[in-house]
C-alpha cells in the first residue's frame, strides 16, 4: 500500500472518505431506535440523557489520549482499532436491559466513539495546508452530516422491523470495517512523528487527558484559546440538548416509528451537504470565520426557540429541519478555527484532542442537562438550547476581537 505522501491532497482525501463514510453511517445507526429501545424497557424518561451522558463522558475524558495516540501511531491504525472496539460497545448495549449496565457499557463505548473524529480531523490537517483546510474541513463536515443522515434513516428501518437485527447489522458492519481500514487506508502521520518509537498508553493516559492538557497546555491555552474552547463547548451542549431532547419527544409525544425519525435525518442530512458545499464555503473565502461563526451560532439559537413555541406539528418539523441545517455549518467553521489554535509544528493531534473534549464536555452536558429538564417540561431543552446559542454567538464575537489584538501584535 502506497503511503499517504504518494498522492495529491485530493486523492488523500477521497481515500479517507471512502472509509469515514461507512463508519459515520453505521455508528449513527443506534440513534433512531434507541428512545424505542429505552420505551419498551419502560426506563425513565432521563435515561436518554444520561445513556447519551456517559458516552460523551468518556469521550472527553479520553479524546486527548486518541489525539496523542494518533500521533505517535498514526490516524488510520487508531481509527481501524475505535471500530472494532465501538461494534463490541455495542454487541454488549444490544444485550443491556438495566441502568446498572447500560450506562457502563456506554461509556465504554464512548471511549472508542471519540477516536472518529479525533483522527479524521488529524488525518485532514496532515494532508492540507493552512490556504485549503478550510475548505476541506467544509467537505469532511459534509460527508459527516450526509452520512449520519444515512445511518439515521438506515437504522430507523432496521429497528421498525426489529432491534436485535439492527444491532447485529451494526456490530457486523463495524468489524468489518476496522479491518479494512487496518488493511487499506493509507497512513497519514504528523511531522517528525515516529511510528516506530516505544508505546507507552499508561504514560500518554497520564499526560494527554483532559485535565492535563488544560491545566499544563501554556503555549496552547491563553484567554483567546480559552474563550475558543468554551464557545466549542456551548454549540456542542446546545446542539446535543436539542438532538437528543428531539430524538426522545417524537417517540414519547408524538408517538413517530424510529423509520420517521430517520427520515427526517435524512432530509436534514441533505440540506446539510448542500448547504456546507455551498453558503459554509462562500463563507471561507468571503468573510472571516470567526465573524461567519457569530452569524450561523445567533441563527442556530433563532430557529431552536421557534422550535420551542410553535405547538402546531408541520410549523415545528419545519422549524427543526431548519435549525438542523443552519446548525450543519457550524461544526465546519469551529474545525477549521481550532486547527489555527495551537500555532506550533506536531501539534496538530493534540489540538484535535482538546477541541474534541471541549465539545464531549458539551455532548455530556447538553444530554444529561436535557434528560432531567424534560421531566420538567418535554419543550424546556429546546429553549434553553437557543439560550445556549446565543451565549455562544456573544462569546465568538469576544473571541473575534481577541484574535484581531492577537494578530496585530504579531502573537
Amino acid at each position: 500500500m502506497k503511503p499517504v505522501t504518494a498522492y495529491t491532497t485530493d486523492q488523500a482525501f477521497w481515500r479517507l472518505l471512502i472509509w469515514v463514510i461507512p463508519l459515520e453511517i453505521v455508528t449513527n445507526m443506534a440513534h433512531p431506535f434507541t428512545p424505542k429501545l429505552f420505551t419498551s424497557l419502560h426506563m425513565p424518561d432521563y435515561m436518554f440523557g444520561v445513556s447519551f451522558a456517559s458516552m460523551a463522558l468518556a469521550s472527553f475524558l479520553f479524546a486527548p489520549f486518541w489525539g496523542k495516540t494518533a500521533d505517535q501511531k498514526g490516524r488510520a491504525r487508531v481509527l481501524s482499532i475505535m471500530s472494532v472496539g465501538y461494534g463490541i460497545g455495542q454487541l454488549l448495549f444490544s444485550w443491556s436491559t438495566t441502568i446498572w449496565v447500560l450506562v457502563p457499557v456506554r461509556f465504554a463505548t464512548g471511549f472508542f466513539s471519540c477516536a472518529n473524529t479525533v483522527c479524521s480531523m488529524s488525518y485532514v490537517t496532515d494532508i492540507t495546508t493552512p490556504d485549503n483546510r478550510t475548505r476541506y474541513m467544509s467537505y469532511l463536515a459534509a460527508a459527516i452530516t450526509v452520512s449520519g443522515a444515512v445511518g439515521y434513516l438506515f437504522g430507523g428501518v432496521l429497528g421498525d422491523i426489529s432491534i436485535p437485527l439492527a444491532f447485529g447489522v451494526q456490530v457486523v458492519l463495524m468489524l468489518l470495517l476496522g479491518v479494512g481500514i487496518w488493511l487499506f487506508l493509507p497512513e497519514s502521520y504528523q511531522a517528525g512523528a515516529d511510528p516506530h518509537a516505544a508505546y507507552h498508553p499508561g504514560r500518554i493516559l497520564r499526560t494527554a487527558n483532559p485535565f492535563r492538557l488544560l491545566s499544563g497546555a501554556g503555549r496552547f491555552l491563553n484567554a483567546a484559546v480559552a474563550v475558543f474552547l468554551l464557545v466549542t463547548f456551548l454549540a456542542s451542549f446546545a446542539t446535543y440538548a436539542f438532538d437528543q431532547a428531539f430524538n426522545y419527544f417524537i417517540k414519547a409525544e408524538l408517538d413517530f416509528p424510529t423509520t420517521y425519525n430517520g427520515i427526517i435525518k435524512a432530509v436534514v442530512g441533505l440540506l446539510g451537504l448542500l448547504i456546507n458545499v455551498t453558503v459554509t464555503i462562500w463563507l471561507s473565502r468571503r468573510a472571516d470565520p470567526r465573524l461567519s461563526a457569530v452569524g450561523i451560532l445567533f441563527l442556530c439559537g433563532v430557529t431552536a426557540l421557534a422550535t420551542a413555541m410553535i405547538t402546531q406539528l408541520s410549523g415545528f418539523l419545519a422549524c427543526t429541519v431548519l435549525f438542523y441545517s443552519v446548525n450543519a455549518m457550524h461544526l465546519p467553521v469551529l474545525q477549521a478555527l481550532a486547527t489555527r489554535c495551537g500555532g506550533e509544528a506536531n501539534s496538530n493531534g493534540i489540538m484535535a484532542g482538546m477541541f474534541q473534549s471541549s465539545r464531549n464536555l458539551g455532548m455530556m452536558g447538553g444530554a444529561l442537562f436535557a434528560g432531567f429538564i424534560y421531566m420538567l417540561g418535554s419543550r424546556l431543552p429546546f429553549v434553553w438550547t437557543g439560550i445556549a446559542f446565543f451565549l455562544s454567538a456573544g462569546l465568538m464575537l469576544i473571541n473575534f476581537f481577541q484574535f484581531r489584538r492577537r494578530e496585530r501584535a504579531g502573537l
